[in-house]
């Protein structure tokens, strides 16, 4: 391949993803008065699902796309000593969310700190109820990667804030996808890893 050759692929390539992008930003500009969110407070400390949140998800349906965010107002000790409890609570042939350690930089931690918001953890779900089951860690299981709080949250700070974004049309995978990058990118989460079906997936 010489240099006009690998130009012109590149070039197609650019022009391919904001083709992309371009038409997956109208259909998101058409529905974003569709869209909203709803905050909920979960005690990890309770033994059973939480009586309001099941409320909510039964009255949106089965199979709707739904992404959703773990958080918390104050982290209950310096990150560093947090992770060393996850580390050290974990069951040992649990699957548990891992570490992101990008997140962590002193620059991370003031913007956190100053908007009184740590993300814990963002992803989405058509089982919403089963995922949010999994995270909080009511079920005995640990098979499927989850953050399992109950097992490691310290117990004298139980509340953990759960928003659930709302689609009142059940949009694409795509823009399901494009959506969660960006809110991953804006909170960046201390635990989980991004999407493998991101972006760059569908703009090949």
């Amino acid at each position: 391949m010489n240099d006009y050759e690998l130009k012109k692929v590149i070039s197609k390539g650019i022009s391919n993803k904001i083709d992309y992008l371009n038409n997956q930003k109208a259909i998101f500009d058409n529905t974003i008065n569709d869209i909203g969110f709803t905050d909920f407070k979960i005690s990890i400390s309770d033994p059973i699902f939480n009586e309001n949140l099941e409320k909510y998800i039964s009255e949106m349906g089965e199979n709707i796309n739904i992404i959703y965010q773990f958080y918390t107002h104050q982290l209950p000790m310096e990150i560093n000593e947090l992770d060393t409890h996850f580390n050290s609570k974990k069951q040992k042939d649990g699957k548990y969310s891992q570490i992101n350690k990008k997140h962590r930089g002193v620059e991370y931690l003031k913007k956190a700190d100053k908007d009184n918001h740590y993300c814990l953890y963002i992803g989405k779900s058509k089982k919403i109820k089963d995922r949010i089951t999994q995270h909080i860690g009511i079920n005995k299981s640990r098979s499927v990667y989850s953050l399992y709080l109950k097992d490691w949250w310290p117990q004298e700070n139980p509340t953990i804030g759960l928003i659930i974004y709302n689609f009142k049309n059940n949009i694409s995978s795509d823009l399901l996808q494009i959506i969660e990058d960006v809110l991953w990118e804006e909170y960046k989460p201390l635990f989980g890893k991004q999407g493998a079906n991101n972006i760059q997936s569908h703009t090949m």
